[in-house]
C-alpha cells in the first residue's frame, strides 16, 4: 500500500463510495417528508461528504453515528456526555444515525437527541429488528419491537429497517417489506458484523431481497472487497460500513506515532 497516496478524504471516500456510493460508518430520510439530506448538511458544513442512496437518488452524509455499547446507559445516568456528541455530529453536518433495540437504552437516547434536535425531520434513522418468535414463522415479536422502536425513536415513519444479525431473515424480511409497503419505513436493510457473515449476505444481495445491506470493512479487514461490495454496487444495494475502526483498536496502532504521511491532510497523532 503506497502510504503517501492515502488521505483521510480519500480513504473516507474509498469507504463511502464502496457500493454505488453509500457506505456509513457505523449504520434516513429526510426525503419523506420532502427535504434531500444532504442540503440541510451542506448548509452547516459546506465541505461535509455525502453519498446518493442507489434506488432513490435522495442524498445522505457519508458518515453515520453508531450507538452500539456508547449510547447505552443504565437508568439514572447523565448524558451530558452523549448529548454533546449527538450535538457536535448534527454541528458538523452529520445527519445518519444507527441504532438497534439490542443496544440497551441507545433508541430512548436517539430519541430524545433527535427530538431535542431542530432539524430532526432531516436525519436519517437506520434501526433494526431482532427477532426469532415463539415458533417457526412468528411474527409477533417482530412486530412488537418495530412498535417500540417507533415510540422509543419519536418515529412515524423510519428511514431504514434491517435484520439485525440476519437473525430469522426468512421471516424478517418480508415483514418489513411489507412495512415498507405501508410507509410505515423507507428501506429493507439485513446486518452482519463478522466477515463469515458475508456469504449469507451476498446471497441476500443476489436475491435482490434488500435495499441495504450492513457489514465490518476497515482499512485492516477488506474482505468485502472481493464479491460482496461489487454485488451490492451491481445491484444497486446500499451499503452501511459497521468497524471502520475496529472498536477503536486501529486507533491504538498509530496512537503516539510519527505519521508524516498523514499531515497532508491536516491530522496529527495523539501523544501517548
Amino acid at each position: 500500500m503506497d502510504q503517501s497516496k492515502i488521505n483521510r478524504r480519500g480513504f473516507l471516500g474509498t469507504v463511502s463510495a464502496a457500493a454505488t456510493g453509500l457506505a456509513l460508518a457505523s449504520s434516513t430520510t429526510a426525503q419523506a417528508q420532502g427535504t434531500n439530506v444532504s442540503s440541510a448538511a451542506s448548509a452547516s458544513n459546506p465541505e461535509v461528504l455525502t453519498r446518493t442512496l442507489p434506488r432513490t437518488g435522495e442524498r445522505v452524509t457519508a458518515l453515520g453515528l453508531g450507538t452500539f455499547l456508547t449510547f447505552d446507559l443504565k437508568p439514572g445516568d447523565r448524558r451530558d456526555a452523549l448529548r454533546q456528541v449527538f450535538e457536535r455530529y448534527v454541528a458538523a453536518g452529520g445527519r445518519v444515525v444507527d441504532t438497534s433495540p439490542l443496544y440497551g437504552s441507545a433508541e430512548v437516547s436517539v430519541g430524545q437527541f433527535m427530538g431535542e434536535f431542530e432539524g430532526s425531520d432531516e436525519m436519517f434513522l437506520a434501526n433494526k429488528v431482532w427477532s426469532t418468535g415463539e415458533y417457526l414463522g412468528d411474527e409477533s415479536h417482530a412486530v412488537e419491537s418495530f412498535r417500540q422502536s417507533r415510540m422509543r425513536t419519536w418515529r412515524d415513519t423510519i428511514n431504514l429497517m434491517q435484520c439485525h444479525s440476519i437473525t430469522n431473515a426468512p421471516v424478517v424480511i418480508p415483514l418489513m417489506k411489507a412495512w415498507k409497503k405501508e410507509g410505515l419505513i423507507r428501506h429493507v436493510g439485513v446486518t452482519h458484523h463478522e466477515s463469515a457473515a458475508q456469504d449469507q449476505l451476498l446471497a441476500i444481495v443476489q436475491r435482490d431481497d434488500v435495499d441495504f445491506i450492513q457489514t465490518n470493512y476497515s482499512i485492516f479487514n477488506r474482505d468485502a472487497e472481493r464479491r460482496l461490495l461489487p454485488a451490492a454496487a451491481d445491484k444497486g444495494v446500499g451499503v452501511l460500513i459497521n468497524l471502520p475502526l475496529e472498536k477503536a483498536r486501529l486507533m491504538k496502532v498509530v496512537e503516539g506515532q510519527p505519521l508524516p504521511w498523514l499531515a497532508v491532510s491536516g491530522l496529527r497523532t495523539r501523544k501517548a
